[in-house]
């Protein structure tokens, strides 16, 4: 389903590279900041390896280029995170996060995007006030192995009449925006196809 909200999106949502250590954040500064001017306008922050302070950190040091690009950028399950920074920055809230929630953790003007997998989560999402999902996996992908992927039939059968923006992830790459369109995708997220240059 076609709402307002989805001309605010973009249709691609880079995801950081989990495996990215602190060692390396010179790198993924210049990585970041390089899409940004590539005109990237959603990406996605979640560096397990890292503490939050570090997270918040090079969220802050990446502020002024956010705010330069008119982009956005979600912190992955930090809400305390998100609340301390400027106005371009969300929170992408995990499955667990999303259920023990009963109200919207961001004001309006903040994103705050959800992580589902099953009716249920996108319900909640929808009851909870958030501004898009991402719906995983729809294939097998390298980062969740053990996971049993939707397949197309089964996103779409979810997304269908879906009033909030639905991002597929899970095997996904930017070229097959097409295909997740069709299926009823707002737009695809992922990880490693979806840099320009190279995180690691």
């Amino acid at each position: 389903m076609s709402t307002d909200r989805d001309s605010r999106l973009p249709a691609l949502y880079p995801i950081t590279p989990a495996w990215v250590a602190p060692d390396q954040r010179g790198r993924l500064v210049r990585c970041i900041e390089d899409e940004l001017r590539s005109g990237v306008g959603l990406l996605r922050i979640r560096l397990p390896l890292w503490s939050g302070d570090l997270v918040r950190d090079l969220a802050s040091e990446l502020s002024a280029s956010v705010e330069a690009a008119c982009a956005r950028i979600t912190l992955d399950a930090d809400i305390p995170g998100a609340q301390a920074l400027g106005g371009g920055f969300g929170v992408h809230l995990a499955a667990r996060q999303l259920a023990g929630l009963d109200e919207r953790p961001l004001p309006p003007g903040r994103l705050v995007g959800a992580s589902c997998h099953n009716e249920y989560e996108l319900e909640h999402a929808l009851r909870l006030g958030a501004d898009f999902v991402t719906l995983s996996p729809v294939a097998p992908t390298a980062s969740h192995p053990g996971a049993e992927p939707l397949g197309w039939n089964r996103f779409r059968q979810l997304a269908d009449g879906y009033p909030l923006p639905v991002y597929a992830l899970g095997g996904m790459t930017p070229d097959q925006l097409p295909e997740a369109r069709r299926y009823g995708a707002h737009g695809v997220a992922g990880i490693r196809a979806f840099w320009r240059s190279t995180v690691d």
